[in-house]
């Protein structure tokens, strides 16, 4: 995926669902399928129709290899485990 750094802030949830869904390589389709998903439920969170809830988020970025906060717009925070590793050094 992209660094996520480099997103704008602007940018809805749908277009960062769109985002991180097409830098992962996934067409709509099949990206609605592995993720347990409608074809039409997945095209609604991307143009902010509706709003996913958090298991769908959850394996949103678990598939495309981002994290929920990401997803949701804090591109800089630290998942549990490298917040651990920050304070051990």
């Amino acid at each position: 995926m992209t660094n996520p750094d480099d997103w704008p802030f602007p940018w809805t949830l749908g277009d960062r669902l769109r985002k991180a869904r097409v830098n992962a390589g996934y067409n709509a389709q099949t990206f609605a399928a592995m993720i347990g998903i409608s074809r039409e439920s997945a095209r609604k969170y991307e143009r902010d129709i509706i709003a996913p809830k958090l298991p769908v988020l959850t394996a949103w970025a678990h598939a495309t290899g981002c994290t929920v906060p990401q997803l949701l717009g804090n591109p800089t925070h630290q998942t549990r485990s490298e917040e651990r590793r920050v304070g051990k050094e």
